[in-house]
């Protein structure tokens, strides 16, 4: 079983002349392009069995010949699949399940299985081929595929460019693909083919995906553990981009503005351990996202949350549904703002970089580089730092202003990402008592900070002057808020309790 390790992306027909004369591509391609008409065919039960497995089974056919090939396992990070793929030669358009000889692959072809296989979907298009040639000895086939995929009465274009690595390191592929997007407009593409068939199949929309652990040992080191981090992390930010631009915008757009904060943090933890900095432009482009994204996310928690059960409580009043219907205003206004950083070029340039400068591994190789020691190490450091942070902010909490109770917040929210960052590490029951109460610290303060934001907003909020009705309405939500909040308030010393008693386990 091979790998193969491809990054997608996306081209509109505009750009299609550009890329075929591109002095770049001609520069490393000394042969003409290959074309072809690819017709494949994807098998899956009705239960879509394979799918639930995370494995592709295709036939594809180029010319007269016909091959077989099964994907499964790997990871998208970036828009780089690197996926375990099984091809063989077949006779004819039907699976040959004697060619598949992996163990674990058979233990999912039962026999009853391969009786309930049909086909699922079908991509036609055709493959403009070029194998580039770097003067490092490194080897990329940039394919152009154009055409569509059919699933039932569902229709979906084919507009991607692949760059498929040969020969070398995944970090050309950035690389090359963050000079080719200096002229043609490019998106990075996390969804592969089949991905995208499923979705015919299941029109739901693109999912939202919270954040997963990474995947660490205590065996690590720590510049490798942090490089898995941020990996987990950007791809975290990158799958829910899709919901953003064509789905459920408000939680996707959620997801992303955490990813955000949570590469930051790792940002900030690997420029103090690793040899080679990340470059500028990477922390500049992630806090470009954060102004793009907050104030969409604040006047959905405004009208998802502040708004609603005071609206409940004052039906009839006229002047809270026009303050409403401004908001509504507001907030599809700074959607679009969302939307667009989303699908512009410097947030595809941010993602290229930022997955480059990943891939290339070049911080913390030497036994001397900052971050060469274990992970244990790293973890039992910043864990103890950060705790001892919320400690000293939390001084005197009674008496602490909205400034000071934000700072809090903002150590509390650090050493959640920590924890989220480090926990495998740790046995989980002992882990799991201090999250719960970092939690509800967090979740208090949280409240209270929705407060002052909600303040904020409605200063921004422009009403028709000489409104009675418009004018109390503002109050009422202000005078609601501020209630809410000192009822918080009144419960921040019992959570705050919890959380000095919590012990430290690392």
């Amino acid at each position: 079983m091979g790998t193969e390790i491809e990054l997608k992306l996306l081209i509109d027909r505009a750009s299609l002349a550009k890329l075929r004369r591109h002095p770049l591509v001609k520069s490393l391609c000394g042969s003409k392009p290959v074309r072809q008409k690819l017709h494949s065919v994807y098998f899956d039960t009705p239960e879509q069995d394979l799918r639930r497995n995370g494995v592709a089974l295709r036939l594809r056919r180029a010319g007269s010949r016909w091959t077989q090939t099964v994907k499964g396992g790997g990871r998208v990070q970036a828009g780089l699949h690197q996926r375990e793929e099984v091809e063989a030669r077949v006779a004819a358009n039907v699976p040959d399940f004697d060619k598949i000889v992996d163990p674990g692959l058979l233990r999912l072809f039962t026999r009853e299985l391969r009786h309930r296989l049909r086909p699922a979907f079908v991509t036609d298009f055709w493959r403009t081929a070029w194998l580039l040639e770097f003067p490092q000895g490194e080897r990329v086939e940039l394919a152009l595929d154009l055409g569509e995929i059919r699933a039932g009465d569902g229709r979906a274009a084919i507009g991607e460019l692949e760059l498929e690595l040969k020969a070398g390191s995944t970090a050309r592929l950035f690389e090359f693909a963050l000079e080719l997007q200096q002229d043609i407009p490019l998106r990075i593409e996390n969804r592969s083919k089949a991905d995208r068939g499923y979705g015919l199949l299941n029109p739901a929309g693109p999912p939202v995906l919270r954040a997963a652990p990474p995947r660490l040992s205590r065996r690590m080191g720590a510049n490798e553990a942090l490089r898995e981090i941020l990996w987990e992390c950007l791809t975290h930010l990158q799958d829910n981009a899709n919901g953003v631009l064509y789905g459920a915008v408000p939680e996707s757009l959620h997801q992303m503005r955490v990813a955000v904060r949570r590469l930051l943090s790792a940002l900030r933890l690997a420029g103090s351990v690793a040899a080679e900095a990340p470059p500028a432009e990477i922390s500049e482009g992630l806090r470009w996202l954060m102004s793009e994204f907050g104030p969409a996310r604040d006047w959905d928690v405004f009208l998802g949350e502040t708004l609603p059960p005071i609206l409940a409580h004052f039906s009839d009043h006229s002047g809270l549904a026009a303050l409403r219907r401004e908001v509504l205003g507001l907030r599809d206004a700074s959607r679009q703002t969302a939307r667009e950083a989303v699908g512009s070029q410097r947030y595809t340039r941010l993602v290229l970089a930022f997955g480059g400068w990943l891939a290339a591994e070049r911080w913390g190789r030497s036994p001397g580089a900052p971050g060469a020691g274990p992970v244990t190490g790293l973890a039992r450091d910043l864990l103890r730092t950060r705790h001892r942070q919320i400690v000293k902010r939390g001084k005197g909490l009674a008496g602490l202003d909205a400034g000071e109770r934000h700072r809090l917040r903002i150590a509390a929210k650090k050493m959640r990402y920590s924890l989220e960052f480090f926990a495998g590490l740790y046995p989980r029951k002992a882990v799991d008592p201090y999250l719960k109460a970092l939690t509800a610290l967090q979740d208090r303060l949280g409240l209270l900070n929705d407060a002052a934001v909600t303040r904020s907003l409605l200063d921004g909020i422009e009403l028709p002057r000489r409104d009675l009705a418009a004018a109390e309405a503002r109050g009422i939500v202000a005078g609601w808020v501020e209630c809410r909040a000192a009822q918080e308030l009144r419960k921040m010393g019992k959570a705050w309790g919890n959380f000095k008693q919590s012990r430290a386990f690392w």
